[in-house]
């Protein structure tokens, strides 16, 4: 939540602070990015297909198999994820007032109410989905909230619960799980290490391992690039999305307290 405004984005705050509705659009950057993310996806089932017909078509050909099995293990890898639930969700009965508030504000916003409430040890609050029917859940630090005042309690369970209408593209499974899967094929694809030394480690096969090496490198920066790119295409949306939560947290919280909770926000560097 802390605000950092560069150049660009004290332009993009200027145009939404004139706009007549900040409801979320559909803009030409969201459509690329959804493009971008299929074209992820794909690559990802492609992988697996190829690992399919490379075991059937080369049966029983053991170097094929291994091949094989290892792009099956890959998509595995890639496979987009859904969030698990939290061991730690409080019940409801344990916490009926937070809870209370926390449903009175998601049907002020026209949201879904949360799901469960975690209260952790950090000074921080996050929204998230979990399970396949991607239900909200609240991550709300003790720290923060013993420093709140009741409204300000308010104004931060507005600010997180607008997440879940705000339109953020990143929080949606289809680009924010494609972000995760290069994310993973840039981990997959990066060597551990890279050296001159390589040729003497692997001996006779060193200048070999370096020139592996030296390819699985440049692999891991193009999809490092394309990771960039997906993220530039979605950073408009994603700024759109943080003032209009702020706005929606401003209109059922309050102005005064809305800021008071971006200030308090600024301590935690007093906390360890």
């Amino acid at each position: 939540m802390c605000r950092n405004l560069s150049t660009e984005g004290s332009g993009l705050f200027a145009r939404l602070k004139n706009a007549p509705n900040l409801t979320p659009t559909i803009t030409l950057s969201y459509l690329l990015a959804v493009v971008c993310a299929t074209l992820i996806h794909m690559l990802t089932v492609f992988c697996g297909l190829m690992g399919v017909l490379l075991i059937i078509n080369n049966w029983p050909n053991v170097f094929f198999i291994a091949l094989g099995l290892l792009l099956l293990c890959i998509t595995w890898l890639l496979l987009p994820r859904l969030s698990t639930f939290p061991k730690h969700i409080a019940a409801r009965q344990s916490l009926p007032t937070l809870y209370a508030v926390a449903d009175e504000v998601a049907s002020a916003l026209h949201t879904a109410r949360p799901y469960g409430i975690v209260i952790t040890g950090k000074f921080n609050a996050a929204y998230g989905r979990a399970g396949w029917r991607r239900r909200p859940i609240l991550y709300l630090g003790l720290p923060l909230l013993s420093i709140l005042d009741d409204q300000e309690v308010v104004a931060l369970l507005a600010h997180k619960l607008a997440h879940g209408v705000n339109g953020d593209v990143t929080r949606s499974f289809f680009v924010g799980s494609a972000l995760n899967s290069l994310s993973r094929w840039h981990h997959i694809l990066r060597p551990i290490r890279i050296g001159a030394n390589d040729h003497y480690r692997y001996g006779r096969y060193g200048l070999a391992a370096l020139i592996s090496q030296f390819i699985m490198l440049l692999m891991a920066q193009v999809v490092w690039y394309i990771a960039w790119v997906l993220s530039h295409l979605v950073w408009r949306d994603m700024q759109r999305a943080e003032y209009l939560a702020d706005h929606l947290a401003a209109q059922i919280g309050g102005t005064a307290a809305t800021l008071a909770v971006f200030e308090k926000f600024q301590q935690d560097s007093l906390f360890a």
